[in-house]
C-alpha cells in the first residue's frame, strides 16, 4: 500500500497467507509486524514525555526501583530507546527453552527480561536490544496505570484509525491472519510455520499484528 498526503494511491496483495490452505493474501490481511512493533512503543513513550509524566533522562530505577537487574536501573529512557541500555537480549537460550504459551503479554516477557544479566554499562555503546523495549513497555504500564496492550490500543491504534491492528493470541487468531513463516534450519531451506517459536502473544519489542493499510 502507498499513500500521498493522507490518501491511498495504490494497494496490492501478493502471495499466500497460509501455505497449507493456499489462502491468498489480501489488502487487509493481518501480519505479525515483528520489530515494527517497537515503533508503537516509541510513540507511546513520546506521548508520556509530552504529557510531562516522564522525560528522556528519567531512569529505569526511578520508575521501577525494584528492577532485579540492579546494574540496569541507571539506564535512561533515551538509552533504552536507542539500544544503549546494555540489558542482555531475552531472545536466547533462556527464552528458547521456555513454554511459549506463558508469554501472553508484555508483562510476562518483562518477568524474563528482568532476570537477564547486563551486557555493558548503560550508555557505553549501542547494541540491538529487544529487552530494552520490553522494559519500555513495562514503564508505559507503570506510568499510565494500564496494561501495555491497553495503552497502545487506546492511545496509539485508536487515534491513528488502526482498527485492524491488535495483540492477538496464538491459537485464537482471527481468520484473516497470515501465518508466520521462516527458515529455522538456515538460509535457503524450506519455509516452515515458525509461530510456535515465539510467545503466545506480542511483546513491546515485537509481534503485534497489523495490515499494510493500517501502517
Amino acid at each position: 500500500a502507498a499513500a500521498r498526503d493522507g490518501r491511498e494511491i495504490y494497494v496490492g496483495a501478493f502471495g499466500e497467507a497460509d501455505r497449507a490452505s493456499r489462502a491468498a493474501n489480501g489488502a487487509d490481511t493481518r501480519f505479525s509486524t515483528a520489530s515494527i512493533g517497537k515503533a508503537f512503543t516509541h510513540v507511546a513513550i513520546l506521548q508520556l514525555i509530552a504529557a510531562g509524566q516522564i522525560s528522556l533522562t528519567t531512569t529505569l530505577g526511578e520508575v521501577i526501583p525494584d528492577f532485579p537487574n540492579s546494574a540496569a536501573r541507571a539506564a535512561t529512557i533515551e538509552q533504552l530507546l536507542s539500544h544503549r541500555g546494555g540489558i542482555a537480549d531475552y531472545l536466547g537460550p533462556a527464552f528458547r527453552d521456555e513454554p511459549k504459551e506463558r508469554y501472553t503479554g508484555n508483562a510476562a516477557y518483562f518477568d524474563l527480561v528482568a532476570r537477564q544479566p547486563q551486557n555493558f554499562t548503560p550508555g557505553e555503546r549501542e547494541e540491538y536490544c529487544n529487552s530494552c523495549f520490553v522494559v519500555l513497555g513495562e514503564i508505559i504500564a507503570r506510568v499510565s496505570g494500564m496494561s501495555y496492550e491497553d495503552y497502545i490500543t487506546q492511545h496509539v491504534f485508536a487515534p491513528a484509525g488502526m482498527a485492524r491492528s491488535g495483540f492477538f493470541r496464538l491459537g485464537q487468531l482471527p481468520e484473516d491472519v497470515a501465518r508466520f513463516y521462516g527458515t529455522p534450519r538456515g538460509p535457503g531451506t524450506e519455509l516452515v510455520d515458525v509461530s510456535a517459536f515465539h510467545g503466545a502473544a506480542a511483546s513491546a519489542a515485537a509481534g503485534v499484528y497489523s495490515t499494510a493499510r493500517d501502517l
